[in-house]
């Protein structure tokens, strides 16, 4: 049931029925029948101060959810989510900026990746983690780094979408005069894989979802032809305007940077394979990168889009060869025939790390995330990619003290990178002396 009240003291129920309740047995409240909220858009919208939902949330096969009868009542398809999403996706556009929302769950609908009742560590879900990580990469390179350029936040359906992060935006890119930030749901963009995939199998073709989002955005959600590709968790140390007059992007209009590793999980018969030279064969000096941020000019290098999706878009064969989506970006160059114009920033990251004081135990340093520099050696981003992340790690703390870097080291060899995100050992203990 999902009740609002009103200031005239009305209560609209939108899951009532004649079986229930009759005329006669109800004074001074008006009752409607709707789907969900149907029916109170738009007149509500951004009205409403406390809503009550209480769902069908039984896990139950999705034909169920369309079942006539008393299975309406519980029937909440896989997860018990169906109507509770529909909801969810929705409370943005209705809640007034000191509304809340209730909703019953039980623990089989992970009500831990809707609604952040309670942060506990390592237990919200990755929507939550994204879209809280995103508002603080918006506020810092707007409000810190006074950075102009405007910003599109991509998001892949209600598992990516908190709705209650998602408000705080909103109100916050009105606050600030609106225009420059954007919210798109990916899920809206569907692509035509047809001619991508003329003779080919058409099995070997994977679902959009995972890595494979990011060079979708990439390739097909973004409207801007020069973009600085971010994930939510990679936070900008400069104003990143300066990056698209560097002279590596201003030659060959893309800039990648560095992994700690060499080649691990890479398998050269996979380049082999699609007629590339192994690049460690041919370059001692070789490293994998990061994908935790890519500047790359879209129009400059539209067929290496069209290999870039073309690999990613089979991520069930090409993720076995390869970690995700960060190296396909060099495969992609190769395939294109445009190897010589890919560029990669030389300096190797320098690990972030936090000192971490246990009670009664020896202090030592714990690994973070990675700083990534600009072509000319400056620390660009911090990636938190490890305990260092905002939200869900250090947002479930009392204290915030071992998720502030307090270090960085120089760049790191790949033997040194996993020592330093291994368990803590002498090598890493800190001394007050």
């Amino acid at each position: 049931m999902s009740s609002v009240v009103l200031p005239e003291a009305e209560i609209r129920n939108t899951n009532w029925s004649s079986d229930v309740y009759e005329p006669s047995d109800v004074h001074g409240v008006q009752l409607v029948q709707t789907d969900l909220v149907a029916s109170l858009i738009p007149r509500l919208a951004g009205a409403i101060d406390l809503l009550l939902f209480n769902p069908p949330y039984v896990p139950t096969p999705d034909e169920e959810v369309q079942r006539q009868g008393i299975a309406q009542a519980w029937a909440g398809g896989v997860d018990g989510r169906r109507v509770t999403d529909r909801l969810l996706a929705q409370l943005p556009d209705l809640l007034s900026p000191q509304g809340h929302a209730f909703i019953v769950t039980v623990s089989e609908n992970r009500p831990q990746a809707s609604i952040a009742l309670s942060r506990a560590a390592d237990e919200e879900s990755l929507h939550i983690l994204h879209m809280s990580n995103a508002l603080v990469s918006i506020i810092t390179l707007q409000q810190v780094l006074k950075c102009t350029l405007p910003i599109e936040i991509v998001y892949y359906g209600m598992k990516e979408y908190d709705p209650l992060t998602a408000r705080i935006i909103k109100q916050y890119i009105v606050a600030n005069g609106g225009g420059r930030v954007r919210l798109i749901d990916g899920t809206r963009k569907q692509v035509d894989l047809s001619y991508h995939y003329a003779g080919f199998d058409a099995g070997s073709v994977s679902n959009i979802t995972g890595f494979a989002t990011k060079v979708h955005a990439l390739a097909y959600v973004t409207s801007f032809q020069q973009v600085l590709m971010l994930d939510a968790d990679s936070l900008p140390l400069l104003n990143p305007e300066q990056l698209f007059h560097s002279e590596p992007f201003a030659a060959a209009g893309n800039l990648f940077w560095p992994d700690f590793w060499g080649h691990l999980w890479m398998d050269g018969a996979f380049f082999s394979k699609l007629g590339q030279a192994v690049p460690w064969e041919q370059d001692a000096t070789f490293h994998s990168a990061e994908s935790g941020q890519v500047l790359f000019d879209r129009l400059r290098h539209y067929d290496v889009l069209e290999w870039l999706f073309w690999l990613n878009s089979r991520s069930n064969e090409t993720y076995q060869h390869m970690h995700g989506d960060k190296d396909t970006y060099r495969l992609a160059f190769g395939l294109a025939g445009k190897l010589a114009q890919h560029r990669q920033v030389a300096l190797q990251p320098r690990d972030a790390m936090a000192v971490v004081m246990p009670p009664g135990e020896m202090p030592y340093l714990q690994h973070q995330g990675m700083v990534q520099h600009t072509p000319d050696e400056r620390p660009a981003f911090l990636h938190r990619t490890d305990k260092g992340k905002l939200f869900p790690h250090c947002s479930a703390k009392n204290s915030t003290s071992d998720c502030q870097v307090s270090y960085f080291t120089i760049p790191l060899t790949e033997g040194q990178a996993m020592l330093a995100m291994s368990q803590p050992n002498f090598t890493y203990t800190y001394s007050q002396g």
